[in-house]
């Protein structure tokens, strides 16, 4: 089992805890200023380029637009680390090629930046729905769904 590390950004502190339950924490306040800098700086370069794991099959542009959303994103103002993708987003990015749109970086960076209204209402379009439906259950077709609802 790893150490996991659990970020607490109201009180600025990140905690780590070891399987046989050690804790060690960091206090971002008591950082030299430059070592917060640096250490924000080095979150925003992970963060960034976090988005450009993509796959063996993407290309730089695919990457770099990937990254590009997430910047845009960062300096928007908004008060949310996380874009908000959801596991969806694949499923919609096939949902539009099956319906004829062109897979371009540009297409899927814009449906990854898109809101979850937006998505939502491009899912349930006429002419996106019925080849977001097959996707979504050809992926659950081998799930039990007749037990999970008993369980529920």
């Amino acid at each position: 089992m790893a150490i996991k590390s659990v970020i607490n950004a109201s009180i600025g502190t990140v905690a780590f805890t070891s399987t046989a339950g050690d804790t060690l924490t960091i206090h971002l306040e008591r950082l030299h200023e430059a070592n917060q800098r640096y250490a924000a700086l080095h979150g925003l370069k992970q963060k960034v380029g976090d988005a450009a794991a993509l796959g063996a099959s993407a290309t730089d542009d695919d990457k770099f637009a990937a990254m590009r959303v997430i910047v845009d994103h960062l300096e928007s103002g908004s008060p949310d680390w996380n874009l908000g993708r959801t596991s969806t987003d694949s499923a919609l990015i096939e949902a539009l090629i099956a319906a004829g749109k062109d897979d371009t970086a540009e297409m899927r960076a814009k449906v990854r930046a898109m809101t979850p209204a937006q998505r939502v209402a491009l899912q349930t379009h006429p002419t996106v729905k019925p080849h977001y439906d097959a996707i979504l259950a050809a992926r659950g077709k081998s799930v039990d769904t007749d037990a999970i609802l008993a369980g529920l």
